[in-house]
This record gives structure tokens, C-alpha cells and sequence, in this order.
């Protein structure tokens, strides 16, 4: 939904072993921003969710939903217009009945703007 709209892959999408990561560029001048906040644009939370959501379904080539999540932080803020790229990092394994467990973050160089210590997608 937000790829190739809100966000592009910098950097293709490399996967191995259960780790993906990439860098994507945001849009800086999406409609988003428009509403958050005027003047001063912030990546909405549930963008990052998003984002994550889409580079995982990428990543195991399926649609997923979100069954469950147990701790994520955001811890900064992204700023569009100061932070265009940003790194994203996937870890996920095999859980049960067909799950997915995740954690992962969104960063750049020492800076984690987000952070998913376990989520469960089916």
C-alpha cells in the first residue's frame, strides 16, 4: 500500500537466513505530511508498522496480517525533510501454525527511530 508511494527501496531488499534489510527514501512531499503536522512532517507510527509490514510480505513473498504484538518503541522521530533515507532491518523465524515471529527496527547510522522486539503475523 505504501510502496513505490510513501516509500521506495533505495537499496534492493537483501534476505538471508530470516535477516532482510534495506534502505528505503520517504516522500518527503506526500499528502501524509500534509496532516502530519503541518510544517512540521512526522512519520506516523502506524506508517512504520506499515512499512515494516510490506518489506516482510516482500521478504516471504505472501500477504500477512498482524496477529500479535508484544513490544515496540518509537524512539524518535522522522523527520522527512531532515531523515529521507532511513535503514530498515528484519529478523523473523517459523513460529507455530503457519506464523511468522518478527522483531526488527527503522534507524540510521546510530539513531533507531523504531523498534519491534516480537510481533506474530499469519
Amino acid at each position: 500500500m505504501l510502496k513505490n508511494d510513501f516509500f521506495t527501496l533505495t537499496t534492493p531488499l537483501s534476505e538471508s537466513d530470516g535477516i532482510c534489510k534495506t534502505t528505503i527514501s520517504l516522500d518527503k512531499a506526500h499528502a501524509i505530511f500534509q496532516g502530519h503536522f503541518p510544517g512540521l512532517p512526522i512519520v506516523p507510527g502506524v506508517c512504520m508498522m506499515a512499512i515494516v509490514k510490506e518489506l516482510l510480505e516482500e521478504a516471504v513473498n505472501r500477504p500477512l496480517q498482524l496477529l500479535q504484538t508484544a513490544n515496540i518503541k518509537f524512539l524518535s522521530l522522522i523527520n522527512p525533510l531532515e531523515n529521507e533515507t532511513v535503514d530498515v532491518e528484519l529478523k523473523y523465524a517459523a513460529g507455530e501454525n503457519n506464523t511468522l515471529v518478527l522483531e526488527g527496527n527503522i534507524s540510521m547510522k546510530n539513531l533507531t527511530f523504531f523498534k519491534i522486539t516480537r510481533a506474530v503475523y499469519q
